[in-house]
């Protein structure tokens, strides 16, 4: 019996001791803003299938799935790709995505672009595998016409990944738009070297209010310097979300995505939603619960992993070969300093209860 040991973030992780060193809307009219009524037409003869084009980085895998092909696209591809991300560029328009071409099984990760499709929902089958991708460990980063798209009943079978609504008081196309960041948010991850006001040219804008959960509340990182929400991030399940309040893309042109402080908040954004989740100490006590640890001057995590033969749950002892584990290295290190536990380490090959290896009844070790 042959049985595959996945590598996958939180219960499914199986992380030890390693290193970690359009041709979219093409209409001859032009863009409406989503802010108001009147409706563009959707050009009926759009491709519903393209190829996946990736593009190779060291770190965590993340699906982009592009509205249109822009200058600014382009940039945030390579910059994501410089900060050591393995991105997979999906071309427009990212409504023809039906989670097949490409799934979601290799990724960590998925950023969506949904400034110049609004008029088109993700088929109710992506949706639902979004939820579903970030309930299970997943990250998702999304953008307007989000809200938009959610605020007019469009698109609504993603709503738990959806932040913000719409409209907001600074509702815009093709606007100079200023971003601060809230107090007592400055040492959030995803605001990591931005600076605490900055501007850029925004392709559309709207700072829309925060949806409230019941459960799993978002976080407004950063408002607009109208008041409304800018940035927010969402601990949802087991997965992580956030929300800009910009919309890329949306003339056609991706101004914002050719913003350096943009481009930095989306690589803080895909660190914490796609690769903290998966090296942090999910379940562990302290200190391997803050992350990794030193041992010998090593950075090191615990291991927690599950047995599946085709997905499904390995629950009999009668195993004839040790499971293999695949460590992949990340460039994209977290930026704190781990604790040295030397000290408190077991011997090479020792163990202690508590700190031993054992395959239990759930398949899990």
């Amino acid at each position: 019996m042959k049985h595959k040991l996945w590598a996958k973030s939180l219960y499914t992780t199986a992380l030890l001791g390693f290193f970690l060193g359009q041709a979219a809307l093409s209409t001859a009219q032009e863009l409406i803003h989503p802010y108001e009524s009147t409706e563009s037409t959707v050009d009926s003869t759009l491709s519903t299938t393209s190829a996946s084009v990736s593009t190779t980085g060291t770190g965590a895998a993340i699906l982009l799935l592009v509205d249109k092909d822009t200058t600014g696209t382009t940039n945030l591809t390579n910059a994501l790709s410089a900060a050591g991300f393995n991105v997979t560029r999906r071309p427009p328009p990212e409504y023809t995505w039906d989670t097949t071409n490409p799934p979601l099984t290799d990724f960590d990760c998925v950023i969506h672009l949904n400034g110049n499709t609004y008029q088109v929902p993700l088929p109710v089958t992506a949706q639902t595998a979004l939820v579903d991708f970030v309930r299970n460990g997943g990250g998702f980063i999304g953008s307007q016409w989000n809200g938009y798209e959610r605020a007019t009943n469009r698109q609504v079978d993603m709503n738990d990944l959806v932040l913000q609504l719409w409209p907001g008081p600074r509702n815009c196309g093709s606007c100079s738009q200023a971003w601060l960041t809230v107090a007592g948010q400055e040492s959030h991850p995803v605001l990591d070297g931005i600076p605490s006001e900055f501007s850029f040219s925004a392709d559309g804008h709207s700072d829309g209010q925060q949806v409230q959960f019941d459960v799993d509340p978002s976080t407004v990182l950063m408002r607009s310097n109208y008041g409304g929400p800018a940035v927010l991030v969402r601990e949802f399940a087991e997965g992580r979300v956030v929300n800009f309040a910009h919309a890329d893309n949306y003339f056609g042109i991706g101004r914002a995505l050719q913003d350096l402080n943009i481009q930095k908040l989306y690589t803080n954004a895909a660190t914490w939603a796609c690769i903290s989740r998966i090296i942090e100490g999910v379940g562990f006590e302290a200190p391997l619960d803050q992350g990794p640890v030193l041992v010998n001057k090593h950075r090191v995590l615990p291991m927690k992993a599950e047995l599946l033969e085709e997905g499904l749950p390995v629950t009999d002892l009668d195993i004839v070969a040790p499971p293999v584990i695949e460590v992949v290295f990340s460039s994209a290190t977290p930026p704190n300093d781990p604790i040295d536990v030397t000290d408190d380490a077991l011997t090479a090959g020792l163990g202690t209860d508590g700190n031993q290896f054992v395959f239990t009844d759930e398949s899990k070790w």
